[in-house]
């Protein structure tokens, strides 16, 4: 049987609504705070490209999440 991974972004957006306990809105400040643009934002969220080091650090730090917690 084959494990399925999450992606890093879609881990970093579960683990803060469950934190939270909020659903995040993803809108055009959130881009901007961590300077993705949409269409690249969703490709990582879906895995269908993999962040680099400074996107899931800026993703996170905006989330207010730890990079170990995506671990």
């Amino acid at each position: 049987m084959k494990a399925v991974s999450i992606p890093p972004v879609a881990k970093a957006i579960q683990l803060y609504e469950q934190r939270t306990g909020f659903k995040i809105k993803i809108d055009k400040d959130f881009y901007q705070k961590v300077d993705i643009n949409s269409k690249r934002f969703g490709l990582l969220l879906k895995g269908r490209l993999e962040p680099s080091f400074d996107e899931v650090k800026r993703v996170v730090t905006a989330l207010n999440i730890s990079v170990i917690d995506l671990l």
